[in-house]
């Protein structure tokens, strides 16, 4: 390596004037005069400056040449390996470099030398990948401080408007802050808001207090903590603004008087057993809201953000074709360009994992389990306390009917759960896959009650009740999941059987539109709405149309889904043309043989035509595809003993019903 010599001319070290001339001119236009024999020349896009002196500028180009080869020289040393080299590079263009931040930041030297110590950092990270690449290792250096002093202005503005944000929530006084001093009662008022304000946050559920607090006071940007969360940004942004109007409540309540501040007890722990007492003496669907107390404060081991619901359709090992609905915490767009990226990705990087997890809930977005099941278990072998991997493998092996498996990854995940509420979710899916739904809702129940500000829970107990015949329960748990957050996809869309079973079919049309407002490729709220206008009357004219319309985007999303087939008979049954609504559910038989579901609904619209040998047909098709769906088999026992001639359905108790 040659030894660093400063770059001088007639006794006078160039880069001390030009520092010299920032520092006087910090700002300043491009090719503004410092002196009659000296002129700055910013090229910001090569990254050099020049500094010629008129009498003799070709010595000069010939120096600047000798610098750039050492450069390259020193650069390749420190590619191979040699530290010393960088920080003999780095020596060599410091000062030029410092010049460079100190006028993208304004003239601030703190500001400049803070903006230096950060490119130093990422230079020592990033150069040797580049080493190969780069030619003027000056302009690359350059560069990389002028984007990362963009990075911190940016930074800045984000930061200014989440600290707008929060002032929001707060009531500013205008007053002091024009007058530039206090009054001691004005320093009394502001300390307890300052009180409140911590409070509140500290009263917020689990998934909203953790982002609230990394974006409010440690003024992290959402993609970073999107990152720590193992959320999407969209989730992140979502809560924060949730979190932002729940603050925002107790504190105009505070300033109201209507507050009422929580007396302290003299244990803490005697404080806490109080409150849980309290609480669960009260009705578990009635809590406005769960002390403070019971929110534990680590974030929250098992995550459900649903922000989408889409119905893929699998073909099982045995044959049989099913469509199951998707749960999504984020909105995949382009998924199979998306999918062959992050493929790309996994194979360059093997030993990381949050490509391959993006990768694997994509895979399982899109029906292709086997390989999500495989992305899943790379995922853990890195991630082994990942819950949501865990459920979700759980959750692929439970859905194709391998209950022994699933069941064997739940207890897997047992091990790794730290949270005594997320031991009770696992637990819960573990009676299901046992074929006890009571005891799942328990379990479920118990969740709840110990992370009530958990969305998972509240979903899993209403999803249960469902399953078990019991709308009103399941009902209370969706609501209790609509007070935490109302636009909640899942519940809105899973509260509409519910409310139907219930009478209330105008609140379930009110939930269902809410759901396509906020999730307008949500396949069952597009069913669901379109069967309530063919329902209604709305099959004619231009209602007719927006019906109409409303089933063909549902037929674009799920094309082989035999629930959105049965949304065009219906139009067509409305329409009084039962033969033409009977005929689409036929063709979908003779399309999809291996389906229960499509022979289960041709079956149930044959009986309402009075074709009871041709309906008995089809559901025991129906039957031996899937003996032991339970609608299949209450269609069955209704169906048969109308129809003669064709034996009678074997005794099946309902526990064995999934």
């Amino acid at each position: 390596m040659r030894p660093h010599q400063s770059w001088s001319k007639n006794g006078v070290d160039q880069e001390e004037v030009v520092v010299a001339c920032m520092d006087r001119l910090s700002g300043a236009a491009r090719g503004t005069e410092v002196h009659n024999d000296i002129r700055i020349l910013w090229l910001e896009d090569s990254a050099a400056e020049t500094i010629c002196n008129r009498s003799d500028p070709g010595a000069v180009d010939e120096r600047a040449a000798e610098r750039a080869e050492e450069s390259r020289t020193l650069l390749r040393c420190f590619a191979e390996g040699d530290s010393a080299a960088f920080w003999e590079l780095w020596e060599g263009h410091r000062k030029y470099l410092y010049s460079v931040c100190l006028r993208q930041m304004g003239g601030n030297r703190e500001e400049a030398e803070d903006a230096l110590s950060r490119a130093m950092l990422k230079a020592w990270e990033r150069l040797p990948f580049y080493a190969r690449e780069v030619t003027n290792p000056k302009a690359w250096l350059t560069r990389l401080i002028r984007n990362l002093c963009l990075d911190i202005h940016r930074e800045r503005e984000r930061r200014a408007r989440s600290l707008q944000g929060l002032e929001e929530i707060t009531v500013a006084n205008e007053e002091t802050v024009s007058r530039g001093f206090e009054t001691p009662e004005e320093a009394v008022l502001r300390r307890e808001m300052g009180m409140r304000i911590n409070g509140a946050v500290d009263d917020l559920p689990p998934r909203l207090r953790e982002p609230a607090i990394l974006r409010f006071f440690q003024e992290m940007p959402y993609q970073d903590i999107a990152d720590i969360l193992t959320l999407s940004p969209d989730n992140v942004r979502k809560r924060i603004q949730q979190a932002r109007a729940i603050l925002r409540g107790k504190l105009n309540a505070y300033l109201s008087g209507e507050s009422v501040p929580v007396p302290e007890a003299a244990d803490g722990y005697e404080r806490a057993a109080q409150e849980r007492n309290l609480y669960q003496e009260r009705n578990l669907y009635g809590v406005p809201a769960a002390p403070a107390s019971l929110l534990t404060q680590e974030s929250e081991e098992i995550q459900s953000e649903v922000v989408a619901i889409r119905l893929v359709q699998i073909t099982l090992p045995t044959g049989i074709e099913k469509s199951f609905q998707v749960f999504l915490d984020r909105r995949p767009t382009r998924p199979d360009l998306r999918v062959k990226t992050l493929s790309k990705n996994v194979q360059r990087h093997p030993r990381g994992w949050k490509n391959r997890l993006e990768l694997a809930d994509l895979l399982y977005a899109l029906g292709r389990w086997e390989e999500a099941d495989e992305q899943y278990r790379r995922v853990l072998e890195k991630q082994p306390r990942l819950m949501k991997a865990w459920l979700q493998l759980g959750t692929i092996f439970r859905l194709m009917g391998k209950k022994e498996e699933a069941a064997a990854i739940y207890e897997s995940a047992l091990s790794w759960a730290r949270k005594p509420a997320t031991f009770c979710h696992i637990k819960g899916w573990m009676e299901i896959c046992r074929l006890c739904p009571e005891a799942a809702a328990k379990q479920f129940e118990e969740a709840a009650l110990l992370e009530p500000g958990n969305l998972a829970h509240w979903h899993a107990l209403g999803l249960t009740r469902l399953r078990i015949d019991s709308p009103a329960d399941a009902l209370k748990a969706f609501d209790e999941a609509l007070r935490i957050d109302p636009d909640d996809i899942l519940a809105l869309t899973h509260s509409h059987i519910a409310l139907i079973a219930l009478g209330r079919a105008e609140e379930a049309r009110q939930r269902t539109a809410r759901a396509l407002e906020l999730e307008p490729n949500d396949v069952l709220a597009l069913k669901r709405m379109a069967d309530h206008r063919s329902s209604t009357g709305l099959v004619s004219g231009e209602e007719g149309k927006t019906t109409r319309q409303l089933i063909r985007h549902a037929l674009r999303l799920a094309p082989d889904a035999a629930e959105v087939r049965e949304s065009l008979a219906l139009y067509h049954i409305f329409r009084d043309d039962m033969e033409k609504g009977i005929a689409v559910l036929r063709a979908f038989t003779e399309e999809h043989p291996n389906c229960p579901r499509g022979w289960h609904l041709y079956a149930r619209w044959l009986l309402r035509a009075d074709a009871f040998p041709a309906a008995a047909e089809a559901i025991m098709k129906a039957y031996r595809l899937c003996p032991d769906d339970k609608d299949i088999y209450r269609a069955a026992r209704e169906i048969l003993p109308r129809a003669e001639g064709l034996g009678e359905m074997p005794s099946l108790s309902v526990e064995t019903f999934r």
